[in-house]
């Protein structure tokens, strides 16, 4: 019995994190206006890797973590690292973001593949 449930707990853990691989579009609202940010993620038993993009540019994953539901990362905008924690939750991303001690979050939606 002990052995069924290990192996159910690893399956929804891998179908878990693997929902999240692919791009996903969020509009942040910032003082300098809206930025349109294009998330892909990628999962490996617990790594997340990735990018997110804007028209400025791409940014790499940082120090990315995934494990029952619960990811993070960091991303590096040249000049000072912005920490994520995200969660999916009905079919969206719900992320909370730390910009130097200024809290934000946002709704990420999948972006369909073509």
């Amino acid at each position: 019995m002990l052995g069924v449930l290990a192996i159910a707990s690893a399956f929804i853990f891998c179908a878990n994190a693997s929902s999240v691989d692919g791009k996903w579009k969020t509009t942040l609202q910032t003082p300098e206006g809206n930025l349109e940010v294009t998330y892909t993620f990628k999962v490996e038993g617990e790594k997340l890797t990735g990018q997110a993009s804007t028209y400025m540019g791409d940014a790499p994953i940082y120090n990315g973590k995934a494990g029952e539901n619960e990811y993070s990362f960091e991303i590096n905008t040249g000049t000072y690292m912005i920490y994520n924690k995200f969660k999916l939750e009905d079919g969206v991303i719900k992320l909370n973001m730390d910009v130097q001690g200024y809290l934000m979050d946002a709704v990420l939606k999948r972006v369909e593949e073509e």
